[in-house]
């Protein structure tokens, strides 16, 4: 998945659930993409968001289609090495700002209703 086609896809959704008058309830609890992963080492951090970056996507667009402007992600177990792989690698595969603090990962695709990034 290239970084303009994550976008695209989590923006137009984002764009269209705000035009429209229902809404949707999105729970970031409730992404499990991190489930019972441990990961050590930058490169380590890199591999694992290589290969979930499609489930990554599908939790982003969800979040948007419920008006949410950002995804929040908690990787669980991970060291400082693998976290900074992390944050580097979603930047790079979304497009997106990507922050995080305190082990918190957030992806943010809209300033405030509507303005994107």
């Amino acid at each position: 998945m290239t970084p303009e086609k994550f976008k695209s896809d989590v923006q137009t959704a984002y764009k269209k659930a705000i035009a429209n008058r229902n809404s949707w309830t999105h729970h970031d609890e409730h992404n499990r993409i991190f489930d019972g992963i441990t990961v050590f080492g930058r490169e380590a951090g890199v591999d694992l968001i290589q290969s979930v970056i499609g489930s990554i996507a599908r939790e982003a667009v969800q979040a948007a289609e419920a008006k949410r402007n950002a995804l929040t992600l908690r990787p669980g177990k991970v060291g400082k090495a693998a976290l900074t792989g992390i944050v580097e690698t979603l930047r790079e595969m979304t497009g997106l700002p990507v922050s995080e603090g305190n082990g918190v990962i957030t992806i943010a695709w809209a300033k405030d209703e509507p303005d994107l990034y």
